[in-house]
């Protein structure tokens, strides 16, 4: 305890501190000079507990930031995938091939095997598209009605994209309005560049998806710029900034790769999206 009691009933205050790694007590006084030094140790303790919890905050928002964005780019890349399936594509080691008659190198080792029915659609379309990599005949047919009779895939998609675009509004109101107030004017614009004249719900699905990530990039980088950060603060902020990257580069791979093919099959279009608005 800092506070320590004597025999004839005086109280002593101490400090535990490290002196060449091994610990010590420091003796800073008693009476009137002990409670000032007390006084002083819990101000110094209250701000540590601040600046911890603000961190731990900060870590937080951080993981729910990665959990978010891995979340939209999975969805984005299932229905990338049926769209290449349905389009005559098939992908191999990581490259997309467009399927010939008896094609030589057809992957056959990354299919999925799925006991019963999944209940999450993703998950449902992405055991599909892995028997339609492998080269299932039966499985593009599956593929091709399930998107026809479920074309809220694209409307899920669509609302976690929504939701996001708001959640990084108003990150951005929250360290630079005009940085944000700027970026909601030009949120319609960006779309329109990237999704292209009249395009398909898939393009206007990763569009979205891509505006999406572009927001996040721009809090990242704001974090990212900030002077003075504890070397622990700037290292999440780092780490923030890459993920957003990453995931903005991945959603632009998927649309550039749509857009290259541009086969005759369309699924049914989803309604208007109209651009978020942070209330």
């Amino acid at each position: 305890m800092p506070w320590e009691s004597r025999r004839n009933g005086r109280r002593f205050y101490y400090k535990a501190c490290r002196i060449d790694g091994q610990p010590r007590h420091i003796y800073l006084g008693h009476g009137p000079a002990g409670r000032i030094h007390a006084a002083l140790d819990r101000q110094q303790n209250r701000v540590k507990e601040a600046k911890r919890a603000e961190r731990e905050a900060h870590t937080h928002e951080i993981a729910e930031d990665e959990r978010l964005l891995k979340a939209i780019l999975r969805r984005l890349r299932t229905l990338t995938a049926s769209f290449m399936h349905l389009s005559g594509y098939y992908r191999h080691h990581g490259e997309w091939r467009r399927i010939m008659a008896e094609p030589r190198t057809r992957q056959h080792n990354g299919r999925t095997i799925v006991s019963g029915i999944p209940d999450d659609l993703y998950a449902r379309l992405d055991a599909i598209n892995a028997r339609a990599n492998a080269g299932e005949p039966e499985a593009l047919r599956e593929l091709h009605a399930l998107i026809e009779m479920h074309p809220d895939y694209y409307a899920r998609a669509g609302d976690l994209t929504r939701l996001a675009t708001i959640n990084w509004l108003n990150r951005l109101r929250k360290v630079d309005r005009i940085v944000a107030t700027a970026a909601e004017v030009n949120l319609q614009a960006w779309r329109e560049d990237l999704a292209g004249p009249d395009p398909t719900p898939i393009e206007s699905v990763l569009a979205d998806g891509a505006v999406s990530a572009r927001l996040a990039v721009m809090r990242a980088e704001l974090d990212a710029s900030t002077a003075d950060t504890p070397p622990a603060v700037a290292a999440l902020n780092t780490r923030r900034l890459a993920t957003a990257s990453r995931s903005l580069n991945s959603t632009l791979r998927l649309l550039h790769q749509v857009q290259r093919t541009r086969a005759p099959y369309a699924a049914p279009r989803p309604p208007d999206i109209p651009v978020a608005h942070a209330g």
